[in-house]
């Protein structure tokens, strides 16, 4: 039974970690896009920001 309590504490906090880092992330493109006005800069930004996360969520 401890075993089953102690797994579905696991998971919560796995999935919290997820919530976390997406909103913290989202919110660090958000301002790094609201940083540059022209829309190819924006796009570079939005794009680095995409391998950015990708490479934390691998590290996860």
């Amino acid at each position: 039974m401890s075993a089953i309590i102690k797994h579905m504490q696991t998971r919560i906090i796995s999935e919290f970690k997820h919530i976390l880092f997406n909103f913290l992330f989202m919110h660090l493109a958000s301002a790094l896009n609201q940083q540059h006005d022209s829309k190819t800069s924006r796009d570079d930004k939005k794009h680095e920001t995409r391998m950015y996360l990708k490479q934390i969520r691998q590290k996860l």
